[in-house]
């Protein structure tokens, strides 16, 4: 799971609830099945993860086969779950106008930090960021390769996935050398800097499910690519023009490479592998190895 996998947990806002209800479901499912007894709480080093309603991030840090203690709410009632994987937050940040405060209050009697951010100026997403920035510099020890975001993406607010994409944009001069990918149930996206990038296919080998895409945000922008479908080569992408979309992947096995002279927004289908990453209520990040996690 991505989630244990990553190297910092953070949960943004009302993303909290998502993740106590997502490892609830999880984690219960496992006791029954090996018919684990709880034993004396402790809580073990784990990643931190960002989860926010409307928008998430996960950054986590996980020690494999380390055990740890969560909260479950079964019928309302919150109940103790202990000597089994369950990773909890390093941290908890937002304005928390939608987080649960009995979770609240919970997470923090285990140790959890819980970091209130009021500035309405940014959105959750970012201030996760923000927080998880000064997380990681008072911690040098812990070293990150990307961050993953895990999103939940809603037809109803289109304005949400304009910010998502924004803050995209922003976090290139917040973490300079750290990608930052967005991930949702059905998409990936990620913002493609100056010069070549090289795309790993998403591993699906139905054409419908093969999509990809990328997208001129930063006015005309010269393309070239290879490994797609329908590659192209010194394209100008711009809006009112080459916007290519519904594209597909070559191979589901070969690699793409892009080389772009402005910075593109990239799409395709969640990889086979990261399906399981989204959380409900928000937005939910996460990476594999040296990473960082965010739910928002």
């Amino acid at each position: 799971m991505l989630k244990q996998q990553a190297r910092v947990r953070v949960c943004v806002d009302g993303a909290t609830n998502g993740y106590h209800k997502y490892f609830h479901q999880n984690q219960v499912a496992r006791l029954h099945e090996t018919n684990l007894s709880c034993e004396k709480p402790g809580r073990s080093h784990c990643n931190a993860s960002i989860e926010h309603q409307g928008l998430s991030s996960s950054i986590k840090d996980i020690i494999p086969g380390s055990s740890g203690k969560n909260a479950h709410g079964v019928d309302g009632q919150m109940k103790d779950v202990t000597d089994v994987d369950v990773p909890l937050p390093d941290f908890i940040c937002g304005d928390f106008d939608s987080a649960r405060p009995e979770l609240l209050q919970y997470y923090s009697k285990l140790g959890v930090p819980i970091i209130r951010t009021d500035d309405q100026n940014y959105t959750d997403f970012y201030k996760g960021l923000q927080e998880l920035k000064r997380h990681l510099n008072s911690n040098p020890a812990i070293k990150i390769s990307h961050v993953i975001v895990a999103v939940q993406i809603s037809a109803e607010r289109f304005d949400h996935v304009f910010a998502n994409i924004n803050s995209l944009f922003k976090v290139q001069k917040l973490l300079p050398s750290t990608p930052v990918v967005l991930v949702s149930s059905s998409t990936v996206q990620l913002l493609l800097p100056e010069g070549e990038s090289v795309v790993v296919p998403s591993g699906h080998t139905d054409s419908e499910c093969n999509f990809c895409a990328y997208i001129p945000l930063c006015g005309p922008t010269t393309v070239t690519t290879t490994g797609l479908k329908w590659d192209v080569e010194n394209a100008t992408a711009q809006f009112g023009g080459l916007v290519s979309t519904s594209n597909q992947f070559a191979s589901s096995t070969e690699k793409v490479h892009i080389t772009t002279d402005k910075p593109l927004l990239f799409i395709m289908n969640t990889p086979v592998s990261a399906a399981e990453c989204s959380c409900d209520g928000g937005l939910s990040t996460s990476a594999a190895g040296d990473c960082a996690s965010h739910d928002n």
